[in-house]
This record gives structure tokens, sequence and C-alpha cells, in this order.
């Protein structure tokens, strides 16, 4: 197979050349800046300090009841804010409004 090496005279150094441009590739585009996370929306910040303070309430509350409302209302708490960060102000105010609602009151 001489006729190959002919048409290919650096054969031995093709895959290694092909894996160190890969390689170098991949550290460019690795070591580029990431974009930093989305600014916290401002209309939601009322709504978040009073959500925020109900779940506090939960928090202190040592009931079971409290303990099982409490996890719901983390959830709600966080899926709000992750709207908020995005732009979605009305599926955050939705949650919001679910938190600021009754549903997380404890009656004794």
């Amino acid at each position: 197979m001489p006729y190959v090496r002919a048409l290919v005279p650096f054969r031995d150094l093709l895959i290694p050349g092909v894996l160190a441009a890969a390689g170098l590739a991949f550290l460019l585009i690795w070591s580029q800046p990431r974009p930093s996370s989305p600014l916290f929306n401002s209309h939601c910040d009322g709504s978040d300090a009073e959500a925020s303070a109900v779940i506090a309430l939960l928090v202190a509350d040592r009931s079971d009841m409290a303990r099982a409302l409490t996890s719901d209302a983390l959830f709600r708490l966080k899926r709000a804010r992750t709207y908020c960060r995005h732009g979605f102000v009305g599926l955050a105010k939705a949650d919001y409004d679910a938190l600021l609602s009754k549903r997380f009151e404890i009656r004794q």
C-alpha cells in the first residue's frame, strides 16, 4: 500500500491532529463567559416579601399540619421566583396569590 502513503503523507499524524483540534475547540467554547442568571423582576418584590412571611410563620409552627403545608408552600415560592426571573410575571402572580390565600393559614 505504498500508494496510500503517497496520497496521505502525514497519515500517522492525522488522528492525533484531529483530536487536538477538537480538544482545542472544546476548550475555547467552554472557556467563554456564561451569561449571569436573569434579574428578579421588580413587579414581584412586594408579593415575594409577603409570601416569605407566610412561609416563615409555617416554619415557626411545629404542628404536623404546618409541616405538611410547608413543603407545598416552599415549592410554590421557588417556582414563583423562577417565573419572576424569567419574566413570567402572570404565572408568578398565580403562585404568589395561592401563597397569600387562606389555604396556608393554620387554624386552631
